[in-house]
């Protein structure tokens, strides 16, 4: 069953990378600039890896959650729709994205993920009286994994060019309800849902990263044009600090 899992991703991603025009990760040799190389190569592999662990981590914290949260009560999958982001595509649409497209709905979609599961944090500080579990213990994990791997993603749309996007909305009722079942059935989802895109993206990294090999341009690359190196490094120091990013941290 495993073998057969694999070939059917490794068809996906020889069909993707011989249906859709790649992003040049590369700058032009004549707009290098000085204020410091990228190895875009090393950055994707980072990313992937980074990304599988965390996938491996949601697995674990979900059935963690359902054991000792809901005690294995199994909820229907159709509510987390309604509020989560979709990691869904068709698969027409999923093998014609450019690298750009792959990048910017990582993005955009992580920082909600991540934004539930800080809410989700605070719930269960409250329902333990903020003694420490091993569902507190993972979320904390997880939620430094995802964050550090944002920045990894938003090191490569600054590589390649790509806007920082504009943040998607959350819902406030999400987590929030008065009644406690519905708080902690929620939070399944939310952890259910992450699980779910998180797939996704280790099937667009591994898209990336193939094709960067493909090119044979896993050499360090410079970090902005010449003529707009100013407006792409503070763009870089802004998502650290509007997403709490500090050194050491």
């Amino acid at each position: 069953m495993e073998a057969t899992g694999l070939s059917v991703v490794s068809l996906l991603i020889v069909q993707t990378l011989t249906s859709a025009r790649p992003l040049p990760l590369s700058h032009p040799k004549s707009t290098e600039h000085s204020t410091g190389t990228v190895n875009i190569h090393r950055t994707l592999t980072a990313s992937l890896r980074l990304s599988r662990t965390i996938l491996q981590e949601s697995h674990r914290l979900q059935e963690l959650y359902r054991v000792e949260t809901l005690l294995g009560v199994v909820l229907e999958t159709r509510r987390e729709l309604e509020f989560l982001p979709s990691g869904t595509v068709p698969h027409s649409r999923w093998t014609s994205l450019q690298d750009s497209e792959r990048l910017l709905d990582m993005a955009l979609k992580l920082p909600v993920f991540r934004a539930y599961l800080e809410r989700l944090r605070t719930r269960e500080r409250e329902r333990s009286n903020g003694n420490r579990s091993n569902i507190l213990g993972d979320l904390d994990t997880i939620l430094l994994h995802t964050r550090d791997l944002l920045l990894l993603i938003h090191t490569q749309m600054s590589v390649v060019g790509v806007p920082e996007p504009r943040a998607l909305s959350l819902s406030e009722e999400v987590l929030n309800h008065s009644a406690v079942w519905d708080n902690l059935s929620e939070g399944y989802l939310v952890l259910r849902g992450f699980a779910h895109y998180l797939g996704r993206v280790v099937r667009d990294l591994t898209v990336l990263l193939v094709r960067d090999r493909a090119r044979g341009r896993g050499r360090a690359r410079v970090l902005g044009h010449t003529s707009q190196p100013k407006r792409q490094v503070a763009q870089h120091r802004s998502f650290q600090s509007a997403h709490g990013f500090k050194r050491g941290t």
